[in-house]
């Protein structure tokens, strides 16, 4: 005669419902850990890179393209301000160096440090340019075609990783990449250019 009771027969005992919901409450809360520990954490680590990223390119774009635009408008040379602005930059460059890319990003990091490079060598060549007192160049206009080609390289790189990772992205009409990156609360995705 079987004894009916409210367990379930399992390899010699009874396990109750309790135990079962217990599982599988705790088998939720691994997942769930796991989720946040792993998904979370590597969409923080993407978003952080991407913000940083952006961040330096900003600045040191908005350095060099002052100084670009005084060149070719033969205007004045402030040595000073242009010597604090290439510690700048290069404090931007070792900045960028440290900055640590989520493994996918690890070719669009090289691509990125290469344009941060040609960015501060353009501003040594300027301030070679101010000290000698020469106007504008054939090989400054040189300098800025390689960094036009760095900068497409390093695009082409970020929308790589972004295909290969699923984030969405959309071109702008002036170049720049909007792209989205999910978090944990979808509502609290980011979206930036």
């Amino acid at each position: 005669m079987q004894k009916i009771g409210r367990g379930i027969r399992g390899h010699g005992g009874t396990y109750s419902i309790a135990g079962i919901l217990l599982f599988l409450v705790m088998f939720s809360t691994i997942t769930n850990k796991l989720y946040n520990d792993y998904i979370v954490y590597k969409h923080d680590r993407v978003l952080n890179y991407l913000q940083t990223h952006e961040d330096y390119t900003e600045k040191s774009d908005y350095i060099l393209n002052g100084y670009i635009t005084q060149v070719s408008q033969n205007s004045p040379w402030d040595l000073g301000s242009l010597q604090k602005d290439k510690a700048a930059m290069n404090m931007l460059l070792i900045e960028s160096k440290k900055l640590k890319a989520p493994s996918a990003f690890k070719s669009h990091q090289q691509a990125f440090l290469e344009v941060m490079e040609k960015r501060l060598l353009i501003i040594t060549y300027i301030e070679v340019l101010a000290k000698t007192n020469s106007g504008y160049t054939e090989e400054l206009d040189q300098h800025i075609n390689e960094l036009n080609v760095s900068r497409k390289l390093e695009q082409n790189r970020l929308i790589n990783v972004f295909e290969a990772d699923g984030i969405d992205y959309t071109i702008l009409p002036d170049g720049k990449i909007m792209y989205r990156v999910l978090t944990y609360y979808p509502k609290n995705s980011k979206e930036l250019s």
